[in-house]
């Protein structure tokens, strides 16, 4: 998929093909699809990082959670 086509994604197909990027963080794809365009790949990964950091402190945590590892290590 190139840029063009993530740039003209509406936000549920936005999200549905992004949220991943974050451990499967719909919140994260959602809120930065409000950004768009983005002028390349990189551009997006650091709106989709802007808007992990401008979350509450709740999100992040949840969404560290959500990282495969997270579960490992509490076993």
């Amino acid at each position: 998929m190139t840029i063009a086509e993530v740039n003209a994604l509406s936000s549920a197909m936005f999200t549905q093909k992004v949220e991943w990027v974050f451990e499967h963080s719909p919140w994260v794809a959602g809120r930065t699809w409000r950004q768009a365009p983005f002028d390349d790949v990189h551009a997006l990964h650091q709106a989709m990082t802007a808007t992990m950091w401008a979350a509450s402190e709740e999100e992040q945590v949840a969404l560290l959670r959500a990282h495969p590892t997270w579960e490992r290590r509490l076993v």
